[in-house]
Protein backbone atom coordinates (compact mmCIF):
# COMPACT_ATOMS: atom_id res chain seq x y z
CA UNK A 1 0.00 0.00 0.00
CA UNK A 2 1.37 3.23 -1.07
CA UNK A 3 0.71 6.67 0.52
CA UNK A 4 2.21 10.04 1.22
CA UNK A 5 3.63 10.66 4.58
CA UNK A 6 4.05 13.99 6.36
CA UNK A 7 6.18 16.60 4.68
CA UNK A 8 9.53 16.71 6.26
CA UNK A 9 11.64 19.83 6.27
CA UNK A 10 14.21 19.96 3.59
CA UNK A 11 17.87 20.58 3.86
CA UNK A 12 18.62 23.99 5.32
CA UNK A 13 15.05 24.52 6.53
CA UNK A 14 13.12 23.99 9.69
CA UNK A 15 9.51 23.53 10.58
CA UNK A 16 7.34 26.47 11.77
CA UNK A 17 5.07 26.31 14.68
CA UNK A 18 1.45 25.78 13.71
CA UNK A 19 0.23 28.59 16.00
CA UNK A 20 2.43 31.32 14.47
CA UNK A 21 1.80 32.98 11.11
CA UNK A 22 5.17 34.70 10.67
CA UNK A 23 8.66 33.35 10.81
CA UNK A 24 10.35 33.63 14.18
CA UNK A 25 12.51 36.79 14.60
CA UNK A 26 10.98 38.55 11.56
CA UNK A 27 7.69 40.00 12.97
CA UNK A 28 7.79 43.63 14.29
CA UNK A 29 7.29 43.98 17.99
CA UNK A 30 4.75 46.37 19.55
CA UNK A 31 7.44 48.71 20.89
CA UNK A 32 9.05 48.98 17.45
CA UNK A 33 5.74 49.85 15.80
CA UNK A 34 5.01 52.50 18.43
CA UNK A 35 8.41 54.11 17.87
CA UNK A 36 7.97 54.17 14.11
CA UNK A 37 4.51 55.70 14.45
CA UNK A 38 5.75 58.43 16.82
CA UNK A 39 8.67 59.30 14.50
CA UNK A 40 6.49 59.59 11.44
CA UNK A 41 3.84 61.54 13.37
CA UNK A 42 6.35 64.22 14.43
CA UNK A 43 7.63 64.55 10.86
CA UNK A 44 4.11 64.84 9.46
CA UNK A 45 3.07 67.43 12.05
CA UNK A 46 6.20 69.51 11.42
CA UNK A 47 5.59 69.49 7.68
CA UNK A 48 1.95 70.48 8.14
CA UNK A 49 2.89 73.37 10.45
CA UNK A 50 5.45 74.63 7.93
CA UNK A 51 2.88 74.51 5.14
CA UNK A 52 0.34 76.45 7.20
CA UNK A 53 2.94 79.10 8.10
CA UNK A 54 3.97 79.59 4.48
CA UNK A 55 0.36 79.87 3.42
CA UNK A 56 -0.34 82.50 6.11
CA UNK A 57 2.73 84.56 5.15
CA UNK A 58 1.72 84.49 1.51
CA UNK A 59 -1.79 85.60 2.36
CA UNK A 60 -0.56 88.52 4.50
CA UNK A 61 1.89 89.59 1.80
CA UNK A 62 -0.82 89.69 -0.85
CA UNK A 63 -3.43 91.45 1.31
CA UNK A 64 -1.12 93.92 3.14
CA UNK A 65 -1.00 97.40 1.61
CA UNK A 66 2.35 98.90 0.78
CA UNK A 67 3.54 101.49 3.29
CA UNK A 68 3.22 105.05 1.91
CA UNK A 69 6.39 107.00 1.22
CA UNK A 70 7.23 109.64 3.86
CA UNK A 71 6.03 113.15 3.01
CA UNK A 72 8.64 115.62 1.78
CA UNK A 73 9.51 118.12 4.53
CA UNK A 74 9.96 121.74 3.48
CA UNK A 75 13.47 122.96 4.31
CA UNK A 76 12.12 126.03 6.10
CA UNK A 77 10.58 123.71 8.71
CA UNK A 78 13.99 122.44 9.81
CA UNK A 79 16.06 125.65 9.45
CA UNK A 80 16.25 128.57 11.89
CA UNK A 81 17.83 131.99 11.16
CA UNK A 82 18.91 134.07 14.19
CA UNK A 83 20.04 137.71 14.13
CA UNK A 84 23.38 138.17 15.91
CA UNK A 85 23.91 141.92 15.57
CA UNK A 86 25.66 144.63 13.58
CA UNK A 87 29.18 144.08 12.30
CA UNK A 88 32.03 146.59 12.44
CA UNK A 89 33.46 147.46 9.03
CA UNK A 90 37.20 148.24 9.13
CA UNK A 91 38.34 151.39 7.31
CA UNK A 92 38.36 152.34 4.55
CA UNK A 93 34.65 151.60 4.46
CA UNK A 94 32.79 152.35 1.23
CA UNK A 95 30.02 154.86 1.55
CA UNK A 96 26.43 153.69 2.00
CA UNK A 97 27.33 150.24 3.24
CA UNK A 98 26.66 148.37 6.50
CA UNK A 99 26.94 144.75 7.67
CA UNK A 100 25.29 142.44 10.17
CA UNK A 101 25.64 138.78 11.13
CA UNK A 102 23.11 135.96 11.29
CA UNK A 103 23.32 132.32 12.34
CA UNK A 104 21.69 129.67 10.15
CA UNK A 105 21.01 126.43 12.02
CA UNK A 106 19.42 123.20 10.76
CA UNK A 107 17.89 120.37 12.77
CA UNK A 108 19.59 116.94 12.54
CA UNK A 109 18.40 115.06 9.51
CA UNK A 110 18.69 115.28 5.72
CA UNK A 111 21.11 117.99 4.53
CA UNK A 112 19.81 121.47 3.67
CA UNK A 113 21.67 123.90 1.39
CA UNK A 114 21.42 127.70 1.36
CA UNK A 115 21.40 128.51 -2.34
CA UNK A 116 20.77 132.28 -2.20
CA UNK A 117 19.98 135.24 0.07
CA UNK A 118 18.19 137.60 -2.33
CA UNK A 119 17.22 141.25 -1.90
CA UNK A 120 13.82 142.35 -3.25
CA UNK A 121 14.61 146.08 -3.38
CA UNK A 122 16.28 147.61 -6.44
CA UNK A 123 17.79 150.41 -4.35
CA UNK A 124 19.75 147.93 -2.18
CA UNK A 125 22.27 145.30 -3.24
CA UNK A 126 23.47 142.52 -0.96
CA UNK A 127 26.56 140.35 -0.54
CA UNK A 128 27.25 137.52 1.91
CA UNK A 129 30.33 135.90 3.43
CA UNK A 130 30.59 133.05 2.78
CA UNK A 131 28.91 133.26 -0.58
CA UNK A 132 26.13 130.72 -1.27
CA UNK A 133 25.62 127.92 -1.88
CA UNK A 134 26.69 126.48 1.47
CA UNK A 135 25.27 123.85 3.81
CA UNK A 136 23.15 124.73 6.84
CA UNK A 137 24.99 123.02 9.68
CA UNK A 138 23.18 121.24 12.48
CA UNK A 139 23.92 121.99 16.12
CA UNK A 140 26.23 124.99 16.35
CA UNK A 141 24.90 126.66 13.18
CA UNK A 142 26.58 128.49 10.31
CA UNK A 143 27.61 132.13 10.93
CA UNK A 144 27.02 134.36 7.91
CA UNK A 145 27.91 138.06 7.51
CA UNK A 146 25.53 140.01 5.26
CA UNK A 147 26.54 143.38 3.79
CA UNK A 148 23.93 145.74 2.37
CA UNK A 149 24.91 148.38 -0.18
CA UNK A 150 22.53 151.32 -0.56
CA UNK A 151 22.61 152.38 -4.21
CA UNK A 152 19.74 154.90 -4.27
CA UNK A 153 18.67 156.78 -1.16
CA UNK A 154 15.69 158.32 -2.96
CA UNK A 155 13.93 154.99 -3.45
CA UNK A 156 15.36 152.99 -0.58
CA UNK A 157 12.72 151.62 1.85
CA UNK A 158 12.94 153.01 5.34
CA UNK A 159 10.76 150.50 7.15
CA UNK A 160 8.62 148.39 4.77
CA UNK A 161 9.70 144.75 4.82
CA UNK A 162 12.80 145.38 6.88
CA UNK A 163 11.95 142.85 9.65
CA UNK A 164 12.21 140.05 7.07
CA UNK A 165 15.17 138.32 5.45
CA UNK A 166 14.61 136.21 2.31
CA UNK A 167 16.58 132.96 2.14
CA UNK A 168 16.40 130.34 -0.61
CA UNK A 169 16.77 126.79 0.77
CA UNK A 170 17.07 123.42 -0.94
CA UNK A 171 16.92 119.81 0.21
CA UNK A 172 16.58 116.53 -1.65
CA UNK A 173 12.89 117.14 -2.41
CA UNK A 174 12.18 120.83 -2.90
CA UNK A 175 13.64 124.33 -3.39
CA UNK A 176 11.95 126.97 -1.24
CA UNK A 177 12.23 130.75 -0.96
CA UNK A 178 11.25 131.66 2.60
CA UNK A 179 11.07 134.99 4.45
CA UNK A 180 12.42 134.70 7.99
CA UNK A 181 11.32 137.19 10.66
CA UNK A 182 14.44 138.31 12.53
CA UNK A 183 12.71 140.51 15.10
CA UNK A 184 12.51 144.14 16.14
CA UNK A 185 16.22 144.54 16.90
CA UNK A 186 17.15 143.58 13.34
CA UNK A 187 14.55 145.95 11.86
CA UNK A 188 15.69 148.79 14.13
CA UNK A 189 19.39 148.34 13.30
CA UNK A 190 18.76 148.21 9.56
CA UNK A 191 16.45 151.22 9.64
CA UNK A 192 18.95 153.27 11.66
CA UNK A 193 21.81 152.31 9.36
CA UNK A 194 19.89 153.30 6.24
CA UNK A 195 18.83 156.57 7.89
CA UNK A 196 22.43 157.42 8.83
CA UNK A 197 23.78 156.54 5.38
CA UNK A 198 21.13 158.60 3.59
CA UNK A 199 21.01 161.51 6.06
CA UNK A 200 22.71 163.97 3.68
CA UNK A 201 20.41 163.10 0.82
CA UNK A 202 17.39 163.49 3.07
CA UNK A 203 18.45 166.97 4.21
CA UNK A 204 19.13 168.15 0.67
CA UNK A 205 15.87 166.77 -0.70
CA UNK A 206 12.68 168.78 -0.92
CA UNK A 207 10.78 169.50 2.27
CA UNK A 208 8.30 166.67 2.89
CA UNK A 209 4.67 167.69 3.00
CA UNK A 210 3.81 165.82 6.16
CA UNK A 211 2.23 168.66 8.13
CA UNK A 212 -0.54 171.15 7.49
CA UNK A 213 0.66 174.58 6.41
CA UNK A 214 -0.84 177.54 8.24
CA UNK A 215 -1.23 180.77 6.19
CA UNK A 216 -2.76 183.61 8.25
CA UNK A 217 -4.94 186.08 6.32
CA UNK A 218 -4.63 188.74 9.06
CA UNK A 219 -1.89 189.62 11.53
CA UNK A 220 -1.64 187.88 14.84
CA UNK A 221 -4.07 189.01 17.50
CA UNK A 222 -7.11 189.11 15.22
CA UNK A 223 -10.15 187.40 16.66
CA UNK A 224 -11.63 186.39 13.26
CA UNK A 225 -15.02 187.94 13.83
CA UNK A 226 -16.31 186.65 10.50
CA UNK A 227 -15.54 183.69 8.22
CA UNK A 228 -13.67 185.89 5.76
CA UNK A 229 -11.06 186.65 8.41
CA UNK A 230 -10.39 183.01 9.33
CA UNK A 231 -7.02 181.46 8.36
CA UNK A 232 -6.65 179.18 5.40
CA UNK A 233 -5.63 175.56 5.92
CA UNK A 234 -4.03 173.31 3.35
CA UNK A 235 -5.19 169.73 3.78
CA UNK A 236 -2.48 167.23 4.63
CA UNK A 237 -2.20 164.30 2.17
CA UNK A 238 -2.06 161.91 5.14
CA UNK A 239 -5.57 162.84 6.29
CA UNK A 240 -4.56 162.89 9.96
CA UNK A 241 -6.66 165.29 12.08
CA UNK A 242 -4.49 168.23 13.15
CA UNK A 243 -5.75 170.32 16.07
CA UNK A 244 -5.45 174.09 16.10
CA UNK A 245 -7.41 174.32 19.34
CA UNK A 246 -7.26 171.87 22.21
CA UNK A 247 -8.10 168.29 21.20
CA UNK A 248 -9.19 165.30 23.17
CA UNK A 249 -6.32 163.17 24.51
CA UNK A 250 -7.46 160.06 22.65
CA UNK A 251 -7.50 161.92 19.33
CA UNK A 252 -3.95 163.21 19.88
CA UNK A 253 -2.70 159.78 20.93
CA UNK A 254 -4.21 158.17 17.84
CA UNK A 255 -2.56 160.66 15.50
CA UNK A 256 0.84 160.06 17.11
CA UNK A 257 0.46 156.30 16.72
CA UNK A 258 -0.46 156.66 13.06
CA UNK A 259 2.62 158.70 12.26
CA UNK A 260 5.35 159.85 14.58
CA UNK A 261 6.50 162.54 12.09
CA UNK A 262 3.66 164.94 12.88
CA UNK A 263 4.61 167.64 15.44
CA UNK A 264 2.41 168.34 18.41
CA UNK A 265 -0.13 171.11 17.92
CA UNK A 266 -1.58 173.17 20.70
Amino acid sequence: MSGAGPVEPGEGTRAWDAGRGVPPGRGPSRERLAGLYAHHRRAVLAGAAAAVSLAADGSLHTTREEAPEPLAIAPSQVVRVTYLGAEYLPPPTPTREFSFAVKITAHPGPPVTVTDIPQPYSAISLTTAPRPPFSAEAGSGHRTVITMHVTDCTHVPRNAGLPFLDVTLRNAHVIQNHSFILGERYARDVSRSIGALCANDTESSAKPQDTAEFTPAHPAGSHYSDRANQPEFHRSPHRVPLCITSCHNKRVTASVRLSSTFPAHA
